[in-house]
């Protein structure tokens, strides 16, 4: 339930503004991030099908901690784009 009501309350937002606002904008200044920009995509599509099962068969402690630990590598990814930018 953890995971859930904080993809509700903040994640999901903060994923839908990295999707419509961050990404495009470093793109349209540096189109050799599209590899790494594509790469995270993809990530959010596993974080959006996994929030789906969690709401789906309720919060189950494997795809929590999944979820949790795929996150946080996720982070890492977008602070090493930060950098480079």
């Amino acid at each position: 339930k953890d995971v859930v009501d904080v993809w509700d309350k903040e994640l999901k937002h903060h994923f839908q503004e990295e999707e419509n606002v961050v990404f495009p904008s470093l793109l349209k200044k540096d189109k050799s991030l599209q590899p790494i920009i594509d790469n995270l995509l993809d990530e959010h599509k596993f974080f959006y099908s996994a929030i789906t099962e969690m709401k789906r068969i309720g919060n189950c402690n494997n795809l929590s901690v999944m979820f949790c630990e795929k996150l946080l590598r996720h982070i890492d990814k977008e602070e090493e784009l930060f950098k480079k930018i």
